[in-house]
């Protein structure tokens, strides 16, 4: 074990896990990111954990002009095939 300033370091491997897999803080940092989708989508596919927070702040608000704004982070294909059927 060892000390570094104020904290103690129990395995540094660990205590970067807990800290980032920690929702409420994540959120916090996820929240910074919520004019910018494709970021947020990006650090949704990170892992479970992400996922969740990531997709709280991007749904949080849908925007006045409904999932198109959006679509253009979906790869080419999907967003063809999407846009072809809803509008």
């Amino acid at each position: 074990m060892s000390t570094i300033g104020s904290f103690t370091s129990i395995g540094s491997d660990n205590l970067a896990n807990q800290v980032l897999s920690s929702s409420a803080l994540l959120a916090k940092i996820f929240q910074h990111f919520e004019d910018q989708p494709s970021i947020l989508t990006r650090l949704a596919r990170v892992n479970e954990i992400w996922y969740q927070v990531a997709m709280d702040v991007l749904w949080r608000d849908i925007p006045a002009g409904g999932i198109r704004p959006i679509l253009h982070v979906l790869p080419e294909y999907f967003e063809h095939k999407v846009c072809s059927h809803i509008f």
